[in-house]
């Protein structure tokens, strides 16, 4: 249905002129090109800088609500689209886009709400009506819809989406002969209507007519092969027929599409189990669970086939995992029980037994119980399909702290290339006047800068004696950080503080390095090769993980004693608690840091990650979409994946 949007929001830009005032109808008419030619990142960054000029240009806002909502930031959409009407309030199509932007995220009685005010404003507007009734459509209130839908016809008939959705909503209402004339006459009016195919042959799936559905499946994929949606409506087809091996197919095509389709990856698995190839369904399970870790039958039926291959211990691990998603899963306990008893845990899988058979009885025996926790099971047993959300970007199966990281913590480097980037943030201002004019202090969170030897040999040239002090020192360390030479670079760090106790920037770069070489021994992994008697064997190694993060912890502290407005030391002390599993004095920290740098998008970016975590997600797309505004592309990812439909 987003698709559908869309093309409202291209249709409105090509043919609308907004009456830009003063002097910024040039950056306004660019802006709508570039969402026009999808290069919403560049709308969204002209846009800021229109508003941070006229910020009571309605248009700004309202174009700029556009080009989020493109990108999937319907929370973002939303919050422009309102600074649009309180400018003016007189817009009826502000109105509308806010009530798309709502529906997207199921708020649907707001939405038609604001579908009721456009009208009012516009009430000859087909458009509006067909936005009312999609609403209404979502809510079931078919009957309705399909009025909403005849205005819209009546006002202009030759709209093929507006047949397409009242086939939708005379389908709900189980009028599948008067659907599928409308699907028809949408085909008539536009022959290479994908949606008109795939609509009419769900209709005939849902009459049971899947070979007809079929033929209309294998009509949308001619005209765009690149549509994950019509694989996977044919693939529950072909299973309908019994074509299994035509259904895993399709859905390695949905996949293939669109990676992070939980319910394709699933939907395999379960195919793959019936046809006995155990090992790929468990695989397909394990990119489920990567999509989707809270999914409850996934754990359940990936240990049910654990235990097919005698896999006890994983199958265990797969039905504790689901237990701890839904604690009152008795078949689990069961199952579990079953696993313990293969390995010889006996007594353990007694007392499994004795709570499934609680359990169990409890669930059968009192139903008003089940019922009042039927919402909470619905949410841990159903998928997300997201056929609408392929990513953008960085193509990592993105999980919260597994897969997707925080950002970088920043760090003070050294360039002798004055074109080399200055960072926006405070934190390299107030250093030492003995600071060589030829060298650049940088703040950055990955190091780029690579002829450190160059840059040693500039400084020992500039800083000769009796000038060497606490900022050679400080100097010296950032090459020996650059170089990784960890021990070097804090031996250096800590003479620059020894030298000057109120040396900021070293306390912080000396955190940095701790931080660094606490990372670099957690990595050690080595496969070592040896020779017994002629005979090469191999040693595996591995250094014992080092998490002692108090030292780092007090230099943060101190460099913010000594500089409460660096937002930079916020940013790096929230990131060392997200470490320390401190999720709440993370958060302060982010909020710190926004507070002293309004415009710090990789805190927004940050705090979202643990607000997801936390499972806070109005404050977490809240703080994605400041940071997709601000500029940072990483954020509108994590958007599609969770703040989209």
């Amino acid at each position: 249905m987003k698709s559908i949007y869309l093309s409202l929001i291209y249709l409105f830009l090509i043919i609308s002129q907004l009456s830009a005032q003063l002097n910024t109808p040039v950056y306004i008419d660019k802006a709508r090109r570039e969402i026009v030619n999808n290069e919403n990142e560049k709308a969204i960054e002209r846009l800021n800088t229109v508003i941070k000029v006229k910020p009571d240009l309605y248009d700004a806002y309202f174009f700029r609500g556009i080009a989020k909502f493109s990108m999937g930031d319907y929370t973002g959409a939303i919050e422009d689209f309102s600074e649009t009407i309180r400018i003016n309030p007189f817009f009826p199509t502000a109105f509308q886009y806010r009530g798309i932007a709502k529906d997207a995220l199921h708020n649907y009685n707001s939405a038609l709400n604001d579908f009721d005010i456009a009208i009012g404003m516009d009430i000859n507007n087909p458009s509006l009506y067909m936005a009312r009734s999609l609403s209404k459509i979502n809510i079931q209130n078919y009957s309705a819809a399909i009025e909403d839908l005849d205005k819209a016809i009546k006002l202009n008939a030759k709209v093929p989406d507006f047949y397409i959705y009242r086939a939708v909503a005379k389908a709900g209402l189980k009028q599948y002969k008067s659907a599928v004339s409308d699907c028809n006459i949408a085909i008539s009016l536009n022959q290479f209507n994908t949606q008109a195919f795939v609509r009419r042959g769900l209709i005939f799936f849902v009459q049971e007519m899947y070979k007809e559905a079929i033929k209309d499946y294998n009509h949308a994929i001619k005209i765009k092969p690149n549509e994950a949606y019509s694989y996977y409506v044919r693939a529950l087809a072909k299973y309908k027929l019994d074509d299994i091996e035509g259904a895993i197919t399709d859905y390695g095509k949905v996949v293939e599409l669109n990676k992070y389709n939980a319910l394709a990856y699933y939907n395999r698995a379960m195919l793959y189990a019936q046809t006995g190839a155990a090992n790929k369904a468990i695989n397909d399970l394990y990119h489920v669970s990567e999509i989707n870790p809270d999914h409850i039958l996934t754990h359940y039926n990936r240990g049910q086939m654990q235990m097919e291959l005698k896999k006890y211990r994983e199958a265990i691990d797969d039905f504790s995992k689901a237990l701890e998603i839904y604690p009152d899963f008795g078949e689990a306990y069961y199952m579990r029980a079953m696993a313990k008893r293969k390995i010889g845990q006996n007594r353990s899988a007694e007392q499994d037994y004795r709570i499934a058979k609680i359990k169990l009885e409890k669930q059968n025996s009192d139903s008003t119980k089940f019922a009042v926790n039927k919402d909470k099971y619905r949410k841990v047993i159903e998928l997300e399909a997201n056929f609408n959300n392929n990513f953008i970007g960085d193509d990592k199966i993105y999980s919260v702290f597994s897969g997707i990281d925080p950002l970088d913590d920043f760090f003070i480097a050294v360039s002798n290339n004055k074109k080399y980037y200055r960072a926006k943030y405070r934190g390299i201002d107030q250093l030492p006047e003995q600071m060589p004019k030829s060298l650049q202090l940088v703040i950055i969170q990955r190091d780029t800068l690579s002829d450190y030897q160059q840059l040693s040999a500039t400084i020992d040239s500039l800083c000769k004696e009796p000038v060497r002090g606490a900022l050679y020192e400080f100097l010296n360390g950032i090459i020996e950080l650059g170089n990784k030479n960890f021990n070097l670079s804090l031996d250096a760090f800590a003479q620059a503080i020894e030298l000057d106790t109120t040396f900021t920037q070293a306390y912080l770069n000396r955190a940095y390095a701790r931080l660094k070489m606490i990372d670099f021994i957690n990595s050690i992994d080595q496969d070592i090769q040896i020779s017994v008697d002629g005979k090469k064997t191999h040693v595996e190694t591995k250094t014992v993980a080092t998490n002692d993060y108090t030292a780092i912890l007090a230099d943060y502290n101190k460099a913010i004693e000594l500089q409460p407005d660096y937002a930079i030391i916020y940013f790096n002390r929230a990131n060392l608690k997200i470490k320390a599993k401190d999720y709440s004095g993370a958060l302060f920290d982010y909020n710190r840091a926004i507070k002293l740098e309004p415009e710090f998008a990789e805190a927004y970016y940050n705090k979202a990650l643990v607000h997801i975590y936390l499972k806070e997600m109005n404050m977490a797309c809240f703080s994605l979409s400041k940071a997709g505004e601000l500029g940072l592309k990483q954020a509108y990812v994590v958007i599609k994946r969770y703040c989209g439909n």
